[in-house]
């Protein structure tokens, strides 16, 4: 599905359904019932049954996730030991249960403004991972699924939206975030 050239992904063909997939050149029109399009393919969402560049490994150092794309699923971008730093656009609203786990050469993430959901485990075993940005207003109790943040060191700093850092840190810890991590109001 995904090809890794010179450290970044190309998107090689869509899945549209578990049992079909569809060549770069074919994809627009074997999926015109899907709005949006992400490297001329039509894409709304990463993940598990749909389009999914798990255990990328060493292969791939950087992932752009297209300006349409709501969704990022279970697993989505699991073992890709080699990204560094990603950043997730402000229309996706879900990021599913452990999206990043085994992410462990990720340093800093970015969730945007459109960010509803987190997933079980989302950042389970991202031992490097320093910076987590969330710049979502909407998150609580009944969206952030429990140890969604289980695995995260203590030397982590979320920042989060100014009015946000109370609640969000109380929030956090209660959904695993280690108790010495940091959270700043930064947005």
């Amino acid at each position: 599905m995904f090809m890794a050239k010179k450290g970044v992904f190309v998107l090689l063909s869509v899945i549209v359904a578990a049992s079909f997939a569809a060549p770069v050149g074919q994809a627009k029109a074997a999926c015109g019932n899907v709005q949006s399009l992400c490297n001329g393919l039509s894409v709304q969402s990463i993940g598990k049954n749909r389009v999914c560049i798990s255990s990328c490994g060493t292969q791939c150092n950087s992932v752009q996730i297209g300006n349409n794309v709501v969704c990022i699923g279970a697993n989505a971008f699991s073992d890709c030991t080699n990204i560094k730093n990603l950043t997730v656009p402000k229309q996706v609203q879900s990021v599913g249960d452990c999206a990043f786990s085994g992410c462990s050469g990720l340093s800093t993430i970015t969730l945007g403004t459109g960010t509803e959901e987190i997933g079980e485990n989302a950042f389970q075993n991202c031992p490097n991972l320093k910076t987590i940005n969330i710049k979502s207003k909407k998150l609580n109790a009944d969206c952030v699924s429990d140890n969604a943040f289980k695995g995260v060191g203590r030397n982590v700093t979320v920042n989060v939206p100014k009015n946000k850092v109370k609640s969000y840190k109380s929030l956090f810890q209660k959904k695993g975030l280690c108790k010495q991590a940091k959270v700043c109001g930064r947005f």
